[in-house]
């Protein structure tokens, strides 16, 4: 997660913007750097960039302003980082740079890769799994790092084809995943009011790839009364698992369906205090 913060003065305009008031999710010491290397390249303080941040997050077209002006910025740096002169002067700075900066490029590669393999190795599985059609196409959009970084710079990766079929993959063993929507479904058998939405998914070991699931408003009340009333049963099987870090990102409200995620935080064993 800290090379995301380096990576992005590498990468293009949006990304910088991502990286330099993202350092929630990188490396305290990295973020740091990156945010000083950044604001050095730019040419003027580190902390500039934060106070901005700070004043963005509390007025929407404020924040529209200032990541327009990050964007702008980013590529402002870009063109400055294309002087030897100033890059030399940036690695000199922060010597660390350059080779958290390459170990990201080569985690990219290797993920990258493996991620095609897996496409083509596990296709055949995936059409019979989701049902995918004849005509689905191409793949016409990927959108990776759609979540925290783990075991070598993997992370989830989105997947639009040119039907608009999506599809998701996760690099990790989705047997957890299966487990649960099993319980969903037993749950369902057994008279769960309202029923809970179970997930289509395909296990491939130390991957898998999971149904795609679009996040929608409530448009009536009693579809916002289900919703809650559902996220109450999701709150006692949770407890009763031993969940913890369902946070709001690894929660997606899809219509009356609150959906779960992220399924790699269950069974945690609890303090005796609690």
């Amino acid at each position: 997660a800290g090379g995301a913060a380096v990576w992005c003065m590498a990468v293009g305009r949006s990304t910088v913007w991502c990286g330099v008031v993202g350092e929630q999710s990188a490396a305290p010491g990295v973020a740091a750097v990156a945010r000083g290397s950044l604001a050095a390249a730019a040419g003027f303080q580190p902390r500039d960039v934060g106070f901005m941040h700070q004043f963005a997050a509390r007025d929407a077209k404020l924040a529209a302003k200032i990541e327009q002006f990050v964007l702008d910025l980013g590529q402002h740096v870009l063109d400055r980082l294309r002087q030897p002169a100033v890059a030399l002067a940036i690695l000199g700075e922060y010597p660390v740079l350059a080779e958290q900066a390459l170990n990201c490029i080569n985690q990219w590669i290797r993920f990258s890769l493996q991620f095609v393999r897996h496409l083509a190795a596990d296709w055949g599985r995936i059409q019979q799994t989701f049902l995918v059609p004849a005509d689905v196409g191409g793949v016409t959009e990927i959108h990776g790092d759609a979540g925290d970084r783990h075991a070598d710079g993997k992370a989830v990766i989105l997947l639009r084809f040119a039907s608009g079929f999506r599809l998701v993959y996760k690099p990790r063993s989705l047997a957890v995943d299966l487990c649960f929507q099993e319980l969903l479904a037993w749950c369902n058998a057994r008279g769960a009011s309202p029923p809970l939405r179970t997930l289509l998914a395909l296990n491939e070991g130390d991957h898998g790839w999971v149904e795609f699931v679009e996040a929608q408003s409530c448009e009536t009340r009693e579809q916002l009364q289900r919703f809650y009333q559902r996220q109450g049963l999701y709150l006692a099987l949770l407890y009763l698992l031993q969940a913890t870090d369902f946070h709001f990102e690894n929660l997606i409200a899809a219509g009356e369906h609150p959906v779960l995620v992220d399924l790699e935080t269950l069974f945690h064993e609890r303090h005796p205090c609690t």
